[in-house]
């Protein structure tokens, strides 16, 4: 059997488990889930919940102001590159041409070439001095009303594993941006609805 450098994706986890080992496995998190909720119906560590009428807490704040009216998560298999959108590489168009300084991963796609840097220029917008490429040259105009996330990070190299990893299937976003909005203990979470 090969080492691999990332032992949690191995071809290990590809093994059939039956039904009682998947409950096994997934069971350790169900009471703290059932604890939590019921925590939050009736808010017992809140000072600032009040008793309503009809014996149900409600909260009298939120943990931050309601500005958000929607989420919309732009999400794009193969969609623009973010070198060529939001996230200018000054070292990436100094090595243009060159092969990669560092060893790769092996993929499904093994066939890497020399480093390409971005065919766009980059300006700063806004307040904030969000660098957007030429590409969208309408879109400086609201770049301070724009969230880019540059923080993700993986410990694999392909894009289809990555998929997998950010897309968990939970509806875990749109019911963190409603607990936000101090609706955490709707049923069902309007992001389900």
């Amino acid at each position: 059997m090969t080492q691999h450098k990332y032992p949690s994706h191995t071809a290990s986890h590809n093994i059939p488990i039956d039904r009682r080992q998947m409950l096994a496995r997934c069971s350790s998190g169900f009471g703290m889930v059932a604890l939590a909720g019921l925590m939050a119906d009736r808010a017992y560590a809140d000072p600032a919940t009040i008793a309503n009428t009809s014996g149900e807490t409600t909260s009298q704040h939120r943990m931050l102001p309601a500005r958000a009216k929607n989420v919309i998560l732009c999400y794009m298999s193969g969609g623009v590159s973010h070198v060529d959108s939001f996230d200018p590489k000054p070292r990436l168009i100094q090595e243009n041409g060159r092969p990669m300084p560092m060893p790769i991963e092996r993929t499904q796609f093994n066939n890497n070439g020399n480093l390409l840097a971005s065919p766009w220029q980059f300006q700063q917008y806004g307040d904030s001095g969000l660098p957007v490429s030429d590409l969208f040259p309408h879109l400086g105009t609201c770049a301070d009303e724009l969230a880019v996330v540059r923080s993700m990070t993986a410990k694999f190299s392909e894009h289809a594993q990555g998929n997998f990893f950010v897309h968990s299937g939970f509806p875990f976003l749109g019911f963190f941006i409603r607990m936000l909005e101090g609706c955490a203990t709707e049923y069902p979470p309007p992001c389900c609805n």
